[in-house]
């Protein structure tokens, strides 16, 4: 007797009903308690076929579907087993609430039924009760969408998710409450009621156990602050420019800072410092936080000693590549500078075509006597050279426009600096968004090739500006501005630009040709009308010029070769002007002259820039035609150096300026308006635009000569705000006056700087160091726009 039989015929004994029900719990009950069925099957070694599975319930999950997830197949033997692992699976999908199996005799053997109960659908989703973080914002962070099945499992996961964001916005006592609104049969909707409840602010951070720095000190490096009256502007400020600093715990900040930390103390020698887990306590019902942050700082190290060791054939010099190292002997350890020299070695290596040199900095510490002995171990690796060089991205700049920023050919030694230079200017065009410079073996070209592929992602390079400012000399005036930088994508550009002040009218239409005929040469035209009141005469000038000019030696050295024509009138001349100015009164001169200049400028910004040098010097000869023959020099040099030991991030910038204009022998003298007037925000602050000179029955004439000197010392307040001490010295010379000491003013004083949408802005107070009789103590100097 078959075992199926064996069932049916206790069945009609009254064991069991006809047809036998069976779930999962009845299924394992039956294992449980009747082992024999099963033990009889195996002992008999009797099969009984599956002859029908059947599928009942569904309505959105397809028949199929289901039958493909099911172990148990028609026309295999039954097991009770595979009938367990079959409900599993079903459950598993997550489609089902519940699923039950019926089992009868049929033809021979069972018929399977599994009967399915489906989940709802979700039909919409609903956050209510948000007040602070956008629904949007929210729904990022879902896993569960509208016309997904309903996930209970889901639906927890999205609480737990919903609460993390809020406490990464300083939400720490937020309540997700969610309602699952049944709307038919087999459809819900989920609602997610938030009650987020206040902010935590950061009340007090302290450490535990520094030594060598301050809690002032520390606080610097880390992003998180305590909610105080300056910090609340300090974070309102960074917030204006993406910076992130916030006053309220967040886990993950706290986290960025404690490597901070971390790291701070490493870049002054702190090799065993420990950082530990910081004790956060919260007052839920004040709303506050406070955080204590343990710190074991250990010995202070010292550099022992420092040294190269590279393979045969390399090169460079170890001596020549000593000199550049950062890292000295005898002074603390510093793992920012060791960064540094890695990054140095690393790039002079990446000059010279070994594009994957590894320079791995190997510390060998002595605890005992607290020093650290560094050598840097370089392994050049295999010297490439450059494959193809594709350009991608580009719409409208054409394709050799890019290219030409690019100091690299096919075949050329490939130079990873060279590509970083190529980079930044690039960039510095102002025709695209984004530059990416990447590069790839050139696998079809030889295993010692890569190929460089430069992205670019472009943005709108024409404008039309209408701008304002205010100057304490210019007072009140507008600016309006047509241009485009990259006219019909050729990297030409094209200006019309017109300033109107309470002294000056100015119009200039100015071209500029960045690479004519494709070469390394640039070309600028430019015209302009230009009306100027002084305060003893007006000055009415128009005319034009252009200048041809070539990058030679390196890339941030350019000489300069043009031609300028210009007719100046002088007029309205007061009444009590010096007589040279008289003389020329409504006389209009002619000026014709050849403009020669050389120039460098390696700054990393140019509006607020924290390293790098511009210096130049500029000849103008007149004389060919015109009715005035002379030559004007003038000569500018400036630096900004870094001087993070005083404070992180700030600037000293000297600054030397020099001029003098004099005759040619066959010259008529020096036309007025080519004199040199020194006083202002411009050149010496503290005093008036042409105070600091020489003077003729009291009245400012200019001089023939100038020699100006600025001390700037610039420091990081809060974001691009940054304060200025200064120190001023110059003045203008006459004709027959020796440059000296002796007249030059002198003045120091305080300032602000600040990067606006509508331009930099620049407040000085200016004192007077050499202050004289009837002179004011001091002055306040002020400008902000981009048209003084």
């Amino acid at each position: 007797m078959s075992t199926l039989a064996g069932i049916a015929w206790s069945s009609r004994k009254g064991w069991w009903p006809a047809r036998i029900k069976w779930s999962f719990s009845l299924a394992l009950t039956i294992i449980l308690f009747f082992p024999w069925a099963v033990s009889y099957a195996a002992q008999e070694d009797v099969q009984v076929p599956v002859k029908i599975i059947e599928v009942k319930g569904n309505k959105r999950i397809d028949t199929n579907t289901i039958l493909f997830k099911l172990e148990t197949k028609e026309g295999e033997s039954f097991s009770i087993f595979k009938i367990r692992r079959d409900v599993k699976t079903l459950y598993e999908t997550g489609f089902f609430d519940d699923v039950k199996v019926d089992v009868e005799p049929f033809e021979g053997g069972v018929k399977v039924t599994y009967i399915v109960k489906e989940r709802p659908v979700v039909t919409r989703i609903r956050i209510v009760g948000n007040k602070h973080i956008k629904s949007s914002e929210i729904r990022k962070e879902l896993k569960q969408f509208p016309f997904n099945i309903y996930n209970e499992k889901i639906l927890n996961e999205n609480i737990i998710k919903i609460k993390q964001l809020y406490q990464s916005k300083g939400y720490y006592n937020v309540q997700v409450t969610p309602e699952v609104k049944k709307v038919a049969e087999d459809r819900v909707q989920l609602i997610y009621r938030i009650k987020e409840g206040k902010k935590a602010a950061v009340a007090k951070i302290e450490f535990v156990g520094n030594k060598h720095f301050s809690d002032r000190e520390l606080k610097k490096q880390m992003v998180t602050k305590e909610k105080t009256l300056f910090n609340l502007v300090m974070v309102f400020v960074n917030s204006l420019f993406g910076k992130p600093a916030t006053y309220y715990y967040i886990k993950d900040l706290l986290e960025v800072d404690l490597m901070k930390i971390r790291q701070f103390y490493k870049d002054h020698g702190f090799l065993r410092v420990v950082v530990g887990d910081p004790i956060v306590k919260v007052d839920k019902k004040r709303g506050k936080i406070y955080i204590k942050i343990p710190i074991e700082e250990g010995p202070r190290y010292k550099v022992k000693s420092v040294d190269i060791k590279m393979g045969k054939d390399d090169p460079f010099k170890k001596e020549d590549l000593m000199k550049i190292l950062l890292l000295k002997p005898g002074e603390y350890y510093n793992a920012k500078k060791m960064r540094k020299d890695v990054t140095n070695l690393t790039d002079l290596y990446g000059s010279k075509g070994y594009v994957n040199a590894d320079v791995r900095p190997i510390m060998d510490t002595d605890d005992e006597n607290h020093t650290v002995s560094v050598v840097y171990r370089i392994e050049k690796g295999k010297k490439y050279y450059v494959g193809r060089i594709e350009v991608s991205g580009n719409v409208k700049t054409r394709d050799k426009v890019i290219r030409r920023e690019i100091p690299l050919a096919e075949g050329d030694v490939m130079n990873t600096m060279y590509l970083k230079f190529a980079k930044k200017r690039l960039e510095r065009l102002g025709f695209f968004s984004t530059v990416n410079i990447e590069t790839k073996p050139a696998e079809d070209l030889g295993d010692n090739y890569m190929n460089v592929f430069v992205n670019v992602e472009e943005q709108p390079t024409g404008s039309l500006m209408l701008g304002g400012g205010y100057s304490s000399v210019e007072s009140f005036g507008v600016m309006g501005q047509i241009s485009e930088k990259n006219l019909f994508g050729t990297g030409r550009s094209l200006s019309l630009t017109g300033e109107f002040t309470a002294k000056r009218v100015n119009y200039t239409l100015t071209f500029v040709e960045p690479y004519l005929f494709d070469k390394d040469i640039s070309f600028t035209f430019s015209s302009y009308h230009d009306v100027y009141e002084y305060d003893l005469y007006d000055e009415k000038s128009f005319g034009f010029s252009f200048v041809f000019g070539k990058r030679i030696w390196n890339w941030y050295t350019r000489a300069n070769i043009g031609y300028e024509l210009k007719y100046a009138k002088i007029t309205d001349v007061s009444w009590d002007a010096p007589s040279f100015i008289r003389d020329v009164e409504d006389e209009g001169a002619m000026v014709s002259s050849i403009i020669l200049g050389i120039s460098q400028d390696t700054r990393n910004s140019s509006v607020l820039p924290t390293e790098g040098f511009e210096r130049s010097i500029s000849v103008k000869l007149a004389g060919l035609g015109g009715d005035y023959a002379y030559y004007k020099v003038y000569a500018n040099w400036e630096r900004y150096i870094s001087v993070n030991k005083l404070i992180d991030g700030s600037v000293f910038h000297p600054r030397l300026r020099f001029g003098f204009v004099n005759p040619l022998p066959w010259g008529d003298g020096r036309p007025v308006f080519e004199r040199f007037y020194v006083g202002g925000q411009n050149t010496v602050r503290g005093f008036d635009p042409d105070e600091a000179g020489p003077e003729e029955d009291g009245d400012a004439i200019g001089g023939t000569k100038e020699l100006i000197v600025n001390l700037e010392y610039l420091f990081p307040i809060v974001g691009s705000l940054k304060g200025l001490v200064f120190f001023d010295t110059g003045a203008a010379f006459d004709n027959g006056q020796p440059i000296s000491l002796g007249p030059m003013r002198q003045s120091a004083g305080v300032g602000l700087r600040f990067i606006t949408p509508f331009g930099p802005l620049k407040l000085d107070l200016a004192y007077k160091l050499d202050k004289k009789k009837d002179e004011d103590a001091y002055k306040v100097h002020f400008s902000i726009g981009t048209i003084f």
